[in-house]
């Protein structure tokens, strides 16, 4: 009867190497640990010479708290390379076997911004300003921060919420939240109009905020949601979420800021 060991330690450093993994019909706990620079690679996998045959279903569970900076080097985890900003970031490896290959799926530290998924093309740094982003459909968290200028500016320089995701790749908006907190001096708004989330020049994807919000004293609080005010030819293929203001819409003199929280996907067209 196979033994199962419930946690094993393993500790990366920095000359790389080769760890062989034991995974039977059990579901071993793996910890990895250290902190290093890579000087050599490492390739972490299900152990070549074992003889307990590989099973549909199989899982090994890898708690991964190591800080790794990979250099030109490569961190690669039964059979996925991991990018460098993950090796950074605690969490857990979940690798399930489907019967032909190993799928690694990744589950954040809690506190850690970061998609569940595929992580086969991931970027950014896990901060809330800069999510881990993988090439899935995977539900992601922003947050960005309009400062004064950014307000005052607005009306002529439309704030970039998301930025355009790439050839071949759409955001899907969900919607969101914004506080607004008021500064020694209060907004003035001059012209007519509203607060807008769009996609760039293509489609108003949000309901339109009234501006008292951003001349109120102490603090305000906007909702918005997924719910385009019309149809557009426009392609969304390659496009970013900015909030503007429209038609005349301007504000001056004030000095608060609007942070702006909200969920989106990247769809692979």
């Amino acid at each position: 009867m196979p033994e199962f060991k419930p946690y094993e330690q393993i500790t990366l450093t920095a000359g790389g190497g080769t760890v062989n993994l034991k995974v039977d019909s059990l579901t071993p706990l793996y910890y990895i640990s250290g902190t290093a620079t890579l000087l050599g690679s490492w390739v972490i996998q299900p152990d070549p010479g074992s003889t307990n045959p590989l099973i549909k279903g199989m899982v090994c569970v890898i708690d991964y708290k190591a800080v790794i900076t990979l250099g030109v080097n490569t961190l690669t985890l039964f059979g996925q390379a991991i990018p460098k900003e993950q090796a950074l970031k605690p969490g857990t490896f979940i690798c399930t076997y489907d019967g032909s290959d190993w799928n690694v799926t990744f589950a954040p530290t809690i506190g850690q911004n970061i998609v569940y998924g595929d992580n086969s093309s991931i970027t950014g740094d896990g901060t809330p300003s800069n999510p881990l982003v993988a090439a899935s459909s995977s539900l992601l968290n922003g947050h960005v921060q309009l400062v004064q200028d950014d307000i005052l500016n607005l009306l002529t320089v439309p704030f970039e919420m998301i930025a355009a995701p790439g050839t071949g790749k759409a955001i899907h908006f969900l919607g969101g939240f914004g506080i607004f907190t008021a500064g020694t001096d209060q907004y003035t708004v001059s012209g007519s109009g509203a607060i807008d989330i769009a996609y760039e020049g293509v489609l108003s994807l949000s309901d339109m905020v009234e501006a008292a919000i951003i001349v109120a004293s102490g603090k305000g609080v906007l909702a918005f949601t997924n719910n385009p005010t019309g149809s557009s030819a426009g392609d969304i293929e390659n496009v970013g979420i900015i909030i503007q203001t429209t038609n005349t819409l301007a504000f001056a003199d004030g000095n608060g800021v609007l942070d702006l929280y909200f969920q989106y996907r990247i769809v692979t067209l």
